[in-house]
């Protein structure tokens, strides 16, 4: 099981208010892909860092899609 309690998003160039949507965004494409990967046991991550560059020209869902597909593999490789 993966539970994550609390996540920090920084994009440059948005606003307060379509930060938090964004990170919404991510949040729920995270629950996706973790219920898709069904990861067993448990394991405890104090933080993970992760930089991801995006190509020039991506929308914000395909954004949310990416990086939160990026974090299930990182959680899921601890």
């Amino acid at each position: 099981m993966i539970q994550v309690d609390n996540i920090h998003i920084t994009v440059p160039g948005l606003s307060e208010s379509q930060a938090a949507s964004f990170g919404k965004q991510v949040a729920e494409r995270m629950a996706v892909h973790l219920a898709e990967t069904a990861n067993e046991g448990s394991s405890v991550v104090n933080q993970l860092n992760l930089r991801v560059t995006m190509p020039e020209g991506m929308g914000h869902e395909e954004m949310a899609d990416h990086i939160a597909m990026k974090l299930v593999q990182q959680l899921s490789m601890k």
